[in-house]
């Protein structure tokens, strides 16, 4: 059944690449295109174009060091380009590839910097668009689509599980072969990721008690908080009403000075409405003025125009004056030259007389001659047609006359040889039965040779035993260390997933309040220029194990802000009213005074279980001492509760004991502790950091150490395998020369057989010689008797031939005489005709310049007349000129009159106006000082105003919009003890602690956090156990497709090397792994006349055939799109050729064949013949090759 191509190969383009610098363009067709070309003309440079067009990545397999290394790199005569650009358009007619496109042009270029780019119908796109467009096609980079030089000795080489990859291809499965990497890629990203999350989730459920217990205490402040706000409301609602009344008492004060300030703004509008009139005045005076300025200057510019006029008038009537004196020269000139070209014109028509009349009597005189020659030439052709008779008899003669010689000749030739070859024979029958004896003595020690080889085969066996089982051990060991270090990967990972989920909170400070956030982040943006230093937590550092004691100890102080002063913390303040963000704790160090241990107490540092002071305990900059013993000068740390309620009788407030376990105990005082659920503060939050920044530290030193361990076991492994491999090849050697010497006696076994049949054909030919010796003495007495009637009958001929050569040469002497006659007669008559075209145009030309000299001299008349005129009209417009002239002058002189007049009017008007403008500046200056007066007066206003505005908005800020409704509803107890209710609230804020009021809104976060985080998780969960279905479900396929496809291809190898080596047969067969997917595939096979054996023991010539076979049973099974063979035939002989041409021939109907060959059997089975030549060192070009020079 014919097997149709999907798309084949049209053309391919290249510029830059390699040796081919210029466009070259390639165009293929259907069958064989074969590529011919002498040894390092770039023949192969085509192939690697293709495969990089396609997109091969490696520089190894285009044969060059570096991918740069494809881009032309110059010549002696070029200089390096640029850039390589490659395309390769295919035929897509039957929608072999998935584009909507008749042809697919593929386009890589590659530049000097190393900037690639692909392309796919001139349209931008990836490699990765490449490798896919073309995946199972048949049209990709696929192992046997381009068979390159090393191709064939690769599949001879291959590991067993390599060649699996070419029957993978022939199935179509590398798609889903790439498929299933995508798969397993994205089950390690999903594994990876549930890992990371299920740690995340851990450390979240561990946050979200305390958080709650915080969130608690938060909301009850909050609402304590709520009650206090509405008196201190009620409080500065009553100072609102003060400012209010002073603010009615300025807003009168200034209504009276703004009536006086109206009154001077009348007058000032006056005095400006004078000034506006006189401006008016001057305006038009000046107008007037600059009227009569461009007045005076136009007429003072006519008047010049008018004076330059006259003298370029005076200027062309000189000119017309010379140039009427020229006209009349040159007509006098012409008129002489007319006269005597009219005398040279009559002595030219009477020469040309003459010659007509010699020219009638020279014609009569050729029609003469030439009838004579014509009689000559008909009796010469008679004459030389005799003697071409006589010498075509009398060549018969003489060849059949040497043909005689040449056969007598040959008779003595070989009676001669044939008595010499008795001789030769004789000694070439003892020669060879010499031979034999000898051959018989070599066969015998091949026998002992062969023994000892496989003597050592069975030696190198039992080694290669030993080192299997030693890189069986080697790799046993890797995989554990492998398993180690994912292990340790997995125990990373968790520590990345807590530190990040640690720094996340700490980042984000979702511990501290609301206002806190606020302030630090306003600092930071530069939107808050106040002296913020920081945050106590953020400021010192707590030593390990003293996290759970600090926090207790400082509770809500540790989110205490330390500014530099008093002011920077009003400004702080002032920020978070405006913006409504809350409330914060502020520090000032100008004013703070540390609150040391007092000596009375010093004692209690002596006592066993006692560490110290908290402030002595921890590190801080020495510019925040005062801070931190203000917070902690006076908190005594103790190792356990049980001392510290031991000690505490012994103390006063404001004294505390903490414990390490965070016990609270404030002497004569509340004892605070537990440990339903561990409350994680701030410190610790930077505790559990530091650990687990210590947990990933040292995971990664064990990593790198066993990763070192894995190096150095890898490295043992490598060397246990090349001694291994060392070891097999040693055994395919002692194959090959097993299989070499059984060769060798099989061979000589048959040269055996042929030297006896030599011996026997030798003795027959000595006993026919004798018989061919009395056969060619009569032969020779038979060709003597011939010769001689030849020898006569040839004397005869040349006779009659020299009579017919004597007249012949009679005639053609009386034929050149009258030929010359006829020649001069030609040339005197050809020399007429000369001479006469030469007088005709001689006469022509003389009319025409008679003729031209009349018109010269007309139009020389015409123009004289005319410049007469003209001076006539120039002197009357001279005239016209001069009365202007007189005109204008006088006109000129009464303007400059008018204009000194009006400039007199100018300054009276202005002087005017110069006195009204001194009186309206004396009326500014009254209205600038009582403005002033007003404006300190509405800068007074405006302060009190905006002290109510600003009051009335921080109350809105602070308590809402309908604060003056809370504030109009009567509570006359509340208003009354307004003072006793704000201490009583804030007693019990104080009882509550140190609360965050930002806990709520972290502790909604962590619950939203988590909520979301397990949803992902059974997201991916449901993702993991799908890819899992899909993963098994294309194993399934591939494996079903591999089995089917292997099938296919053992009865193809079979039948193509059968054909190929003339019978025999050959098999595939799997090693390895019960998977069909991970096992190996060797090649058995049994050449003609021989057992069945590895491919490893075959010989050079015969691995080569059943490499072929290998590759077209690929291809019988599956066809390929295109195939290119790189001089693939090179190590077959001419026989091997033949097949080898044939199989290409009979596979050609379906798959488009480019070979690049030196065989002449290859190329005779070519549809298509290109030719590459270097006829510029370094450049590569296509050239036509002829068929007829191919066969020769």
């Amino acid at each position: 059944m014919e097997v149709k191509v999907p798309l084949f190969l049209k053309t391919l383009e290249m510029q830059g690449f390699k040796t081919f610098v210029d466009r070259t363009r390639l165009d293929f067709g259907p069958g064989i295109t074969c590529i011919v070309g002498p040894n390092g003309s770039g023949k192969s440079n085509i192939v690697d174009a293709i495969a990089w067009v396609l997109g091969e990545q490696s520089a190894r397999v285009l044969r060059g060091a570096h991918m740069e290394d494809v881009i032309f790199a110059g010549s002696e005569k070029r200089r390096p380009v640029g850039l390589a650009e490659v395309t390769l358009t295919l035929d897509n007619g039957d929608g072999g590839l998935p584009l909507d496109f008749p042809e697919v042009a593929v386009t890589r270029r590659l530049t000097r910097s190393g900037e690639s780019e692909y392309k796919i119908n001139k349209t931008p796109c990836r490699l990765r668009d490449i490798q896919e467009l073309f995946l199972d096609t048949g049209a990709g980079k696929e192992k046997f689509a381009i068979i390159g030089q090393g191709k064939l000795e690769e599949i001879l080489t291959a590991h067993p599980e390599e060649r699996r990859a070419f029957l993978e291809e022939v199935a179509g499965i590398s798609r889903y072969r790439w498929r299933k990497e995508q798969v397993l890629k994205k089950l390690a990203e999903t594994e990876g990721n549930l890992m990371r999350l299920r740690d995340i989730l851990q450390e979240l459920r561990s946050q979200l008690d305390p958080l709650e217990e915080e969130a608690k205490r938060a909301r009850k402040y909050l609402k304590l908080l709520q009650a206090l706000q509405l008196v201190e409301l009620i409080q500065q609602a009553a100072e609102l009403r003060d400012l209010a009344a002073q603010r009615d008492e300025s807003s009168r004060r200034k209504e009276l000075w703004s009536q006086k300030l109206a009154g001077l703004y009348r007058e000032e509008e006056r005095i400006t409405a004078a000034l506006e009139g006189k401006g008016g005045e001057v305006d038009e005076a000046l107008a007037r003025k600059h009227s009569l300025e461009r007045e005076l200057q136009e007429m003072t510019a006519r008047l010049e125009q008018s004076r330059g006029e006259q003298r370029l008038l005076q200027e062309k009537l000189t000119t017309l004056v010379g140039r009427l004196e020229e006209y009349t020269r040159e007509i006098a000139s012409l008129e002489e030259e007319y006269a005597a070209l009219s005398g040279e014109q009559e002595r030219t028509r009477q020469r040309l007389e003459d010659i007509g009349r010699e020219e009638g009597d020279l014609q009569g005189e050729i029609s003469r001659l030439e009838g004579t020659i014509r009689e000559l030439e008909v009796q010469k052709d008679r004459e030389v047609e005799g003697i071409a008779r006589l010498r075509q008899e009398l060549r018969r003669l003489e060849e059949g006359m040497a043909a005689l010689r040449d056969e007598r000749a040959r008779l003595d030739e070989r009676r001669s040889l044939e008595q010499r070859d008795v001789g030769s024979r004789e000694n070439e029958l003892k020669e060879l039965e010499c031979r034999h004896q000898r051959l018989e003595a070599q066969r015998a020690a091949w026998r002992q040779e062969l023994k000892a080889l496989e003597a050592g085969l069975e030696a190198l066996e039992t080694e290669k035993h030993s080192l299997a089982g030693e890189v069986a051990w080697c790799e046993g060991e890797l995989r554990g260390l492998r398993h180690r270090i994912r292990a340790g990967e997995e125990r990373r990972h968790k520590a990345l997933a807590h530190l990040e989920v640690l720094r996340q909170a700490q980042g984000e400070r979702g511990a501290f309040g609301e206002g806190v956030k606020a302030v630090l982040a306003a600092a930071e943006e530069g939107r808050l220029k106040a002296g913020i230093i920081g945050v106590v937590a953020e400021k010192i550092a707590v030593p390990a194990g003293l996290e759970r004691a600090l926090d207790v100890a400082l509770g809500a102080a540790a989110q205490n802000i330390l500014v530099r002063t008093a002011r920077d913390a009003e400004e702080a303040i002032k920020f978070l009213k405006e913006t409504r963000r809350g409330r914060a704790t502020f520090l000032p160090l100008e004013w703070l005074t540390g609150r040391p241990l007092p000596v009375m107490f010093r004692w209690i540092l002596q006592e066993d279980g006692v560490l110290g002071v908290a402030s002595d305990l921890v590190q801080y900059a020495p510019d925040l001492q005062p801070a931190v013993q203000y917070l902690l000068g006076q908190t005594i740390m103790v190792r356990e509760l049980k001392k510290a309620l031991t000690l505490a009788p012994r103390l006063k407030n404001p004294l505390r004991l903490v414990t390490l376990d965070g016990d609270l105990i404030h002497p004569q005082g509340p004892i605070t502790g537990g440990s339903s659920h561990k409350r994680r503060g701030i410190f610790w939050q930077a505790a559990e950091i530091r650990r687990w920044e210590q947990e990933l530290e040292e995971v990664e030193a064990e990593l790198t150490s066993l990763r070192q361990e894995e190096k150095e076991k890898a490295s043992a492994l490598e060397e246990s395998q090349r001694r291994l491999a060392r070891v097999e090849r040693e055994i395919d050697g002692l194959g090959g020369k097993i299989h070499l010497l059984m060769q060798k006696l099989s061979d000589g076994e048959e040269e055996c057989r042929s030297l006896e049949e030599k011996i026997k054909s030798k003795r027959r030919e000595l006993d026919g010689l004798a018989l061919w010796t009395r056969e060619a003495a009569e032969r020779e007495k038979t060709l003597e008797d011939r010769f001689t009637a030849l020898d006569a009958r040839q004397k005869e001929l040349q006779g009659e031939l020299d009579s017919r050569q004597e007249e012949l040469a009679r005639v053609e002497e009386t034929l050149r005489q009258h030929q010359q006659e006829l020649a001069g007669t030609r040339s005197r008559w050809e020399t007429l005709r000369v001479t006469a075209r030469e007088l005709e145009a001689h006469l022509t030309s003389l009319v025409r310049r008679l003729e031209s000299l009349a018109r010269r001299a007309e139009e020389l008349q015409v123009r004289r007349e005319e410049d007469r005129r003209a001076g006539r009209s120039l002197e009357e417009r001279q005239q016209d000129l001069e009365k202007t002239v007189g005109e204008l002058s006088g006109a000129c002189a009464r303007l400059a009159a008018l204009l000194r007049e009006q400039e007199e009017a100018v300054r009276k008007a202005q002087e005017e106006q110069a006195r009204l403008l001194a009186r309206r500046e004396e009326v500014s200056r009254q209205l600038r000082s009582l403005a002033s007066k007003l404006q300190r007066e509405e800068i007074s206003l405006a302060r009190l105003e905006a002290a109510l505005e600003h009051g009335y908005r921080e109350l809105t800020a602070l308590y809402g919009r309908n604060w003056q409704d809370r504030v109009a509803r009567p509570r006359p107890h509340l208003i009354k003890r307004a003072g006793e209710a704000k201490a009583r609230l804030k007693a019990e804020i104080e009882k509550l602690g140190e609360v965050n009021p930002g806990v709520i809104h972290e502790y909604e976060r962590v619950c939203r956090r988590y909520r979301e985080l397990g949803t992902e998780v059974a997201d991916l969960e449901g993702g993991r156990d799908t890819l899992q279905r899909a993963l098994q479900e294309i194993d399934a396929f591939m494996a079903q497709k591999l089995e089917t496809t292997l099938q296919a291809v053992q009865e193809a190898f079979a039948s193509v090397f059968s054909e190929l080596f003339g019978g025999g047969s050959a098999e595939l067969v799997l090693t390895g792994e019960d998977n069909i997917l991970q096992a190996g595939v060797e090649i058995m096979a049994r050449p003609p006349g021989k057992k069945l054996q590895h491919l490893g023991l075959l010989s050079g010539g015969e691995k080569a055939l059943t490499a072929l076979a290998f590759i077209f049973a690929l291809l019988k099974v599956r066809p390929r799109a295109f195939c290119i063979f790189d001089e693939i035939d090179t190590a077959l002989d001419d026989a091997n050729v033949s097949r080898f041409a044939r199989l290409l021939r009979s596979f050609a109907d379906h798959t488009q064949f480019i070979v690049v060959s030196h065989r002449q059997g290859t190329m005779e089975a070519a549809d298509v013949l290109y030719g590459v030549t270097m006829e510029e060192e370094g450049v590569s070009r296509l050239v036509s090759v002829r068929m007829e020079q191919i066969s020769a």
